[in-house]
């Protein structure tokens, strides 16, 4: 495959089908890969929650302090509701059942050593035989102010809107992908980020009380 690969490059992959079918994802993805312009990753400090105000609730912020350690630094209302615990401070891992926390440090340690999107396809732990109660996960690499890359955005899909069969809500991975980065390639090209909302200056009012 093309040092200058795509997304689009990975066919049917399920992860993939899944960004395609879900404008969550995709707008997350999207605002990342703009904010990028021509580097290998953009800055943590250049995200803007405004930008991503109808996404929060499923964003969280992970940061690697030092290999093997991948913890929430920030995390939206609805991932905490899913945990069923305040998710802040806590390991990543934790968002997963117990037999599936190996192979997803495995899979984020690598989109930190590798600098790559990570993609993945989850059901949840309880949920019953036949069940399709699926939903999509992407883990966009940020750098911290020293330029190192130990941050990331993480964004749980439209699925988790979805009601769980029970809380706290434990993920099992059925696939996963992971997308190399090159600096001056778009993961998603043509395809216009989401723009902030505008904001509405003050405005002077005459004749108001002193």
């Amino acid at each position: 495959m093309s040092q200058d690969s795509t997304i689009a490059d990975h066919g049917a992959h399920p992860a993939i089908a899944a960004l395609h079918g879900d404008a969550m994802l995709r707008d997350a993805v999207a605002y990342w890969d703009g904010l990028r312009q021509g580097r290998l990753v953009p800055a943590r400090s250049e995200i803007d929650p405004g930008a991503l105000s109808d996404l929060l609730g499923h964003a969280a912020m992970l940061e690697r302090p030092r290999p093997g350690t991948i913890r929430f630094r920030l995390a939206g209302g609805r991932i905490s509701a899913l945990m069923g615990l305040e998710a802040r401070g806590m390991p990543f891992r934790t968002l997963f059942d117990l037999d599936h926390r190996r192979r997803v440090t495995e899979e984020v340690e690598a989109s930190f050593d590798t600098v790559s999107l990570l993609f993945g396809s989850l059901i949840p732990r309880d949920a019953p035989p036949g069940d399709r109660s699926e939903t999509h996960m992407a883990l966009m690499p940020l750098s911290d102010t020293s330029g190192a890359v130990t941050r990331a955005l993480v964004l749980l899909g439209e699925g988790a809107c979805r009601t769980v069969p029970s809380v706290p809500c434990r993920w099992r991975v059925t696939h996963t992908l992971q997308v190399p980065l090159r600096p001056g390639v778009l993961v998603l090209p043509g395809r216009p980020a989401p723009q902030p909302p505008p904001q509405h200056p003050f405005r002077v009012i005459q004749g108001g009380l002193a």
